[in-house]
């Protein structure tokens, strides 16, 4: 088989996940087929065996969907990066069904010889769907999901956003009372909105502490104002604001934000406002 040839089968075979494609093994898959992640502990083996595990994957989320997003293949050997989003309607992973929404993210190699697939490894998310599912985040986690955030933002990455945001994330800013953000995708449109007048934005978080699924962050906010910002035209002139924020984190991902920073700081730089003259000594 050539390479194209492996990578069309790997993608059909990775659907396998998915509910009513159990007739793929017996399609595409060797009978002695081993099959290894980390969660799984031990190597399964045989086509059977597979079988039973993606029946009790089935039960425990009936409604999920994979997507394979990148395919890379040399040889025998074609790597799928792929994505899971599902709802926890049965048991899983030993845990009762507790009716959420789950998203997770792997990387799977498959071997194949003659057509069909002898063995199928991967890595996956296993600790980020045990968050999701209902398991406490540490403060490590935690922290980690904030600096995660900030690089995502910084780099206008915003598909990174759905692996570390809540789908029904809440963004409470005084500071702009005019941007009601009660959704990840909101907030996605408002970082787009703030690129187009700050398209050289940057958000430096220079202390990060965390307690549990809490987190408080400060630092700074620089950019220049190349755009309409509300009733202020393009200034041109660079801005440099100290913030602050408070990070709640539900299910492994960040779910609601309070953020804040001084908009006469602000508007001061940008020229809209008149300095505030010193105090008389």
């Amino acid at each position: 088989m050539s390479v194209n040839e492996n990578k069309v089968i790997a993608r059909r075979f990775i659907q396998v996940w998915g509910p009513g494609n159990l007739g793929l093994v017996d399609e595409l898959a060797a009978p002695d087929i081993t099959v290894i992640y980390p969660v799984l502990r031990e190597p399964l083996r045989g086509a059977a065996a597979f079988k039973q595990l993606l029946a009790h994957f089935h039960a425990g989320c009936p409604d999920v969907e994979i997507s394979a997003d990148e395919q890379i293949a040399e040889g025998d050997s074609v790597v799928t990066r792929w994505r899971v989003n599902g709802t926890h309607r049965g048991e899983l992973l030993g845990i009762s069904p507790t009716g959420r929404s789950l998203a997770w993210t792997g990387i799977t190699i498959h071997r194949l010889v003659g057509g069909r697939v002898v063995e199928e490894r991967g890595e996956e998310d296993a600790l980020g769907l045990m968050r999701q599912i209902g398991v406490p985040t540490s403060s490590e986690e935690t922290r980690l999901l904030v600096r995660r955030l900030e690089q995502a933002v910084n780099t206008r990455r915003l598909d990174v956003l759905d692996e570390l945001v809540s789908p029904d994330f809440v963004r409470h800013c005084q500071a702009t009372p005019q941007f009601d953000v009660r959704s990840l995708e909101q907030f996605k449109e408002f970082l787009r909105q703030d690129a187009t007048v700050f398209p050289d934005n940057t958000t430096s978080f220079t202390h990060v502490l965390a307690e549990g699924d809490l987190a408080a962050a400060w630092g700074t906010y620089e950019a220049t104002q190349a755009g309409q910002m509300g009733p202020f035209p393009p200034s041109g002139k660079k801005v440099r604001v100290d913030l602050g924020a408070i990070l709640r984190v539900e299910s492994g991902k960040i779910a609601e934000l309070w953020i804040t920073w001084d908009n006469m700081a602000v508007l001061t730089q940008l020229g809209h406002l008149p300095a505030v003259p010193a105090a008389a000594a």
